[in-house]
């Protein structure tokens, strides 16, 4: 057993902690440990609902893209002389980061495991889309590939070579599936389909936790321990909420 690849949370901008492995220990910021690979469970199943649906994100991307000047909803040519549209360069990229990554590890597991052979000339959202039917259904096995040299990465690391304009960057397989999980959270991102967290005063109720890391959805009813994951409605919060506050003021 070893600590899971996805390692501690980093501060981010706000001086937050974030990311991270999802099993980590939250006083001490250490990860957790991994007892079928690289990757622990929680990673590991925290990945493959994300992996299934990049499909879904790299079409629903594609919605934020302005339409060529010139053509209408349905595909018809209109008059010209219309405004030019800016373009969602970010959109774009990102587009591009789900169709290389997802594309170039479903190819490392074909090879491997003699599936067929991935399709040519085909447009970029049907690529993804035969990627995401190799990849999902193996998750636990991409998370166990050990170095891989990859031309380009799309998040290369400070061990990667440069050769002119290409660079060379070995890379497991279990920070491919990392990445292909982040950038379906950046996906959701993007798209709006994110919910804010917001963190509540007092202590854990549940037995042997007792941590302050109550935590709550805009907008929710539910009141969740983010350590422990025990829950409780918003009025069982509000009715102790005095307590939690009074033992954390003694404390």
């Amino acid at each position: 057993m070893t600590d899971c690849l996805a390692g501690p949370a980093h501060l981010n901008k706000s001086g937050h902690l974030v990311g991270g492995c999802l099993s980590r220990d939250r006083t001490t910021n250490t990860p957790g440990t991994a007892e079928r690979g690289p990757l622990c469970d929680a990673d590991l199943t925290h990945a493959t609902a994300g992996i299934a649906l990049l499909t879904c994100d790299y079409r629903d991307l594609e919605q934020l893209l302005p339409r060529p000047v010139g053509q209408r909803g349905d595909g018809q040519p209109s008059r010209g002389g219309e405004a030019p549209i800016p373009l969602r360069l970010d959109v774009e990229a990102l587009q591009r980061e789900i169709w290389w990554l997802t594309t170039a590890w479903a190819e490392v597991l074909a090879d491997r495991h003699r599936l067929s052979d991935p399709p040519m000339r085909i447009r970029d959202g049907y690529a993804v889309e035969w990627a995401v039917r190799i990849l999902s259904p193996r998750v636990e096995q991409l998370a166990r590939i050990t170095d891989v040299q990859m031309a380009s990465y799309p998040r290369p690391d400070d061990t990667s070579t440069r050769f002119r304009t290409v660079t060379l960057t070995y890379v497991p397989g279990a920070q491919g599936v990392l990445d292909l999980s982040r950038a379906h959270q950046r996906a959701r991102s993007v798209l709006g389909l994110t919910e804010p967290v917001y963190v509540l005063p007092g202590y854990c109720r549940s037995r042997g936790c007792g941590r302050p890391q109550l935590r709550v959805k805009g907008g929710s009813d539910t009141v969740w321990c983010d350590y422990c994951a025990a829950v409780m409605t918003r009025d069982d919060y509000d009715r102790y909420g005095n307590l939690f506050l009074r033992v954390e003021a003694a404390a």
